[in-house]
């Protein structure tokens, strides 16, 4: 921990990711058009969510609740592109998340 960085709270980040990851794989593969273009409301979803959130905390002065820059646009990005596309199998996943 001489970096400051707890091996342990590195561990979970990446175990988050590949759990995303498999998740994705298997709604890509496996998962039916309808579940397909569910999960990717429900993500549009968390980051309206989130940046509700955001604007929520700047107007109380709360500080700590800022979308990092290197997020921000992919973010703005895909739930544009989910609110404007009629979604299908064919775009659900392969448009938004890749």
């Amino acid at each position: 921990m001489s970096d400051g960085f707890s091996v342990g709270v590195i561990n979970n980040h990446l175990t988050s990711i590949e759990a995303l990851e498999s998740e994705i794989t298997i709604l890509k593969n496996f998962g039916s058009e309808k579940d397909q273009v569910e999960y990717v409301q429900q993500v549009a979803k968390h980051y309206e969510d989130l940046f509700k959130t955001e604007a929520w905390a700047k107007s109380k002065g709360i500080e700590g609740k800022d979308i990092p820059t290197k997020y921000r646009g992919y973010m703005e990005e895909f739930i544009q592109i989910v609110r404007q596309e009629p979604l299908n199998r064919a775009n659900a996943l392969g448009r938004v998340i890749n």
